[in-house]
């Protein structure tokens, strides 16, 4: 009954969407904060006696960074709440008359310039840090694990543009949806050793099958699932 319920009333949210949730931007924030202090971390400049410079991945030869890496899951929690704010954005954008392509300048809008500010300051910091003689295969090796994360941007970008569509086929069926993006990525995983590019398109299908569960989390699909579960 409580499923029923739910159902119901999916329908009107999914017309106007719901407010901003700040308890959903806190967990955000928290999620990218780890993202990018762990990515950082994992770069770690290591002067030789010959005077040569290496960089080793300091946190993974850490015994205990792969079990807590396992069981917090950061990155996909990241995704899953860009879920759910994405398409509540785009359905408040919807209701209000906007298009795909306002929702996907609002997000270039949204996510480019805090980027480009980030790279401005790493592009001034490293030309200080070359005119104050800091040798060039350090500032190499710091531009390099500076750079890590905007992988990270770039594939959050490139799913949150995906929003309007997939909540255009969530809407019309979720389910198949979700098993089509899953099927994309076994598929694509199988014929990675083939091609290996592949691996690099398959990203995509990966996290966009994650923000999915944001789609149903926002949905209620799950919440209602639960309480039907524990009514009997």
């Amino acid at each position: 009954m409580g499923f029923s319920r739910q159902q119901k009333t999916a329908p009107g949210m999914a017309a106007f969407g719901r407010p901003r949730d700040p308890v959903i931007d806190l967990a955000r924030f928290f999620c990218l904060v780890l993202v990018v202090l762990s990515h950082c971390m994992m770069v770690s400049p290591v002067l030789h006696p010959d005077g040569t410079v290496t960089t080793e991945n300091t946190l993974m030869e850490q015994h205990w960074f792969e079990p807590v890496l396992w069981v917090f899951q950061v990155m996909p929690l990241f995704f899953v709440l860009g879920g759910i704010t994405g398409l509540e954005s785009w359905r408040r954008l919807r209701a209000r008359g906007g298009s795909g392509i306002d929702y996907a300048q609002l997000r270039l809008l949204r996510l480019i310039r805090p980027a480009t500010a980030l790279l401005a300051s790493m592009f001034v910091g490293l030309w200080a840090a070359s005119l104050l003689g800091v040798d060039p295969e350090v500032v190499q090796l710091i531009a390099t694990g500076a750079g890590m994360p905007l992988w990270f941007l770039a594939a959050y970008l490139a799913t949150q543009l995906s929003v309007p569509v997939l909540a255009r086929l969530h809407g019309h069926s979720p389910w198949l949806t979700l098993g089509g993006l899953v099927a994309a990525v076994i598929t694509l995983d199988s014929l990675r050793g083939a091609f290996p590019m592949l691996a690099f398109v398959n990203m995509l299908f990966v996290w966009c099958a994650v923000q999915q569960f944001g789609f149903f989390i926002a949905d209620g699909i799950f919440a209602g699932r639960s309480r039907g579960w524990f009514a009997g």
